[in-house]
Order: structure tokens, then sequence, then C-alpha cells
């Protein structure tokens, strides 16, 4: 006789986890401003680092990260909420 196969499934409850939270300052001071076209034309658009923008922000904005850039136009706004997830608003 030969085994060739053994299959084992096991169920059981356990705690779901939680991200941590994120604390976040709201300082967000612009590292630049720079001239973007939008649809309504040209506007002076402030440009945050991800890891220093603001806890919330209306208006035109670029979101500069490590790996991406985040354009919020200027009929939008955006948040962050308590993970560090950045909120788009269409106002």
């Amino acid at each position: 006789m030969e085994i060739v196969n053994v299959r084992l499934r096991v169920v059981a409850p356990r705690a779901k986890p939680s991200p941590p939270k994120v604390k976040k300052e709201g300082k967000g001071k612009p590292v630049e401003y720079r001239k973007v076209l939008f649809e309504e034309g040209l506007e002076k658009t402030p440009v945050y680092r991800r890891e220093d923008s603001p806890v919330e922000h209306e208006g035109a904005a670029i979101i500069d990260g490590n790996d991406s850039a985040i354009v919020v136009s200027p009929d939008m706004s955006f948040s962050v909420d308590g993970y560090g997830d950045i909120v788009l608003h269409i106002t």
C-alpha cells in the first residue's frame, strides 16, 4: 500500500485583524506650487508630499507619493482617514 496524497482542512474561529491607525497632524504645508492646466484653465496648484498632506483640503492639489501621484481637480476635495487612506470627494 502506498499513500500518494493527504489533505487536511482545519476551520477554527480567530480574532479579526485590525489595521493600525495612523496619527495625522494636519499641518500639511505645500512643498511647492505648480501651474496646472485644468478644463477651467491654468491654476496655481499646491503640491503636497503624501506623508505631509493635510487632513482635509478643498480644491485643486497634487499629492506626490513615493510610487504615485494623485491629481485633485478644482471641483473636488480630499481627506485623509484614520488609516492614512486618501479619500476623494466630488463637490
